[in-house]
């Protein structure tokens, strides 16, 4: 599955591996493109959407409530977000909400193809990319060029993508290859955003860590879910918890590798994952 590493990638701001271990610059911003695993409720918002996660459990163990997150508590982005000194980002859609520290463009169900999903009401990549250029212009506007090209210098931007259009399709060669043209068209955001630096992130060793040492992230079981049924307790979901999405304490070990802090990580120039 070597194809697929390169559809889950990093954008990172010029900020070298000394810089992004310290507070100079600070990280300004953040900006998440993905699918449910980092949705911060994108979907809530989207009228006639059937991939929502507006009810309980989602979100009972960090929120107390649903949030549209898909997972009991917070993601991946969340984390990150928390980890750099920003707070927690609000989804593009969400009415009033305040961009100054960045945005959640992710939507539950979506794809690096437009076709993904499109008839459950969900955001593509491609539609992702244009709401990013639609707040960077609203930064110009409001703040000025320099603002913004400030911003973007020191801001990060996250995307994971991709497993639903293998999800929703039969793979072949030439799925592959429409995969890899979408992610090319996220690669052009560099061109047009001349400040970003691209890193590729390949969680694998991160996963493996935490399969082979769960007790490390206050795991006792690392092989099987914790209810369910069948095999490895997947076949079936629980009552009373959320469905085969990552529990927030899941999502939160990794992350712990994933901070500025964890530099063993870190190729040279990229920001947090590698």
């Amino acid at each position: 599955m070597e194809a697929f590493r390169v559809l889950v990638i990093v954008l990172v701001a010029c900020i070298s591996i000394s810089q992004a271990a310290s507070t100079n610059p600070p990280v300004q911003g953040l900006f998440v493109f993905g699918d449910s695993a980092l949705d911060g409720g994108q979907n809530t918002y989207i009228p006639g959407s059937k991939i929502v996660s507006a009810i309980p459990p989602y979100g009972k163990t960090y929120f107390s409530k649903p949030t549209g997150r898909w997972t009991d508590g917070r993601t991946i982005a969340d984390f990150l977000a928390q980890a750099l000194g920003l707070p927690l980002l609000p989804p593009f859609l969400e009415p009033g909400a305040n961009f100054s520290s960045g945005v959640n463009f992710a939507s539950a169900g979506a794809g690096l193809l437009d076709e993904t999903n499109a008839h459950q009401g969900v955001i593509s990549m491609k539609q992702q990319l244009r709401q990013f250029r639609n707040v960077t212009n609203e930064y110009k506007k409001g703040k000025g060029v320099e603002f913004t090209n400030q911003l973007l210098r020191n801001s990060v931007a996250l995307f994971s993508m991709g497993a639903n259009d293998i999800a929703n399709a039969v793979p072949s060669s030439f799925l592959f290859q429409e995969m890899i043209q979408a992610y090319s068209s996220a690669i052009q955001l560099h061109n047009d955003y001349r400040d970003l630096n691209i890193a590729t992130l390949n969680p694998s060793p991160i996963i493996m860590n935490v399969l082979r040492n769960p007790e490390k992230y206050g795991f006792k079981e690392a092989e099987k879910a914790c209810c369910g049924g069948g095999p490895f307790n997947a076949a079936e979901f629980c009552d009373d918890r959320a469905d085969d999405h990552p529990s927030g304490k899941t999502q939160a070990a990794p992350s712990e590798e994933q901070t500025p802090s964890r530099q063993r990580h870190i190729p040279p120039y990229s920001f947090v994952l590698g």
